[in-house]
């Protein structure tokens, strides 16, 4: 009887160590939690506000362009002449687009960044429908406009010689050396321009470089 009661004391005091060391052990694993949850909640936090920030940053890098409308101040040869032009960007065809988002508003330009030694020189044309000018500018600089008898109706498709011969608009200046923006925009004196059933106006474009 002895060593029957010696043997359950022996196991009431194993389990009596056993339970301290559980509440031990659950104390030492909630504190842990309690440390790893607001380690989580701070590292949420710093997380949500760097989306938030992105989510900022993206914002901004899209709508800088829109508000930042002012084109450089026009410094070179007003009169200058490319001499011996060499082809760098071929004849291909480009689109005036809405200028919001490609989606709505009046139509936003069509731009070319120039720079280095040697001049350049930038060449447009208007193709499908002869219902645009087109009004070029280099950086703030106005070069004006052909004139052409705006005819809905009349179709040339994209053939750019065809085009030229039937009056559509199109422009080509000489873009003096140096940072320089040129700009192509269709001319729409006093907003009356209408975009109609197509959100887009197609012209052919060439770059060249001078020596």
């Amino acid at each position: 009887m002895s060593d029957y009661k010696a043997y359950w004391t022996t196991v009431a005091e194993k389990c009596t160590h056993w339970k301290k060391s559980m509440q031990q052990t659950m104390t030492k694993d909630d504190n842990f939690l309690k440390k790893s949850w607001k380690t989580f909640s701070k590292q949420s936090k710093y997380f949500r506000w760097s989306v938030i920030a992105a989510v900022l940053l993206l914002i901004i890098s899209i709508f800088i362009p829109i508000w930042d409308r002012s084109p450089p101040k026009f410094t070179g040869d007003v009169n200058y002449v490319c001499q011996s032009p060499k082809i760098i960007h071929q004849w291909q065809i480009k689109a005036f687009r809405p200028k919001w988002f490609g989606l709505f508003g009046g139509p936003g330009p069509i731009t070319y960044k120039a720079k280095g030694r040697n001049g350049h020189r930038v060449s447009i044309v208007d193709i499908d429908r002869r219902d645009i000018e087109i009004k070029m500018f280099i950086d703030d600089k106005d070069f004006g406009h052909r004139a052409v008898d705006l005819d809905g109706t009349v179709n040339c498709g994209d053939d750019l010689v065809r085009c030229l011969n039937m009056g559509f608009g199109a422009a080509m200046v000489s873009v003096p050396p140096g940072k320089h923006i040129v700009r192509a925009e269709i001319l729409d004196v006093n907003g009356t321009f209408r975009w109609g059933n197509e959100r887009n106006r197609r012209v052919w474009w060439m770059v060249e470089e001078c020596s």
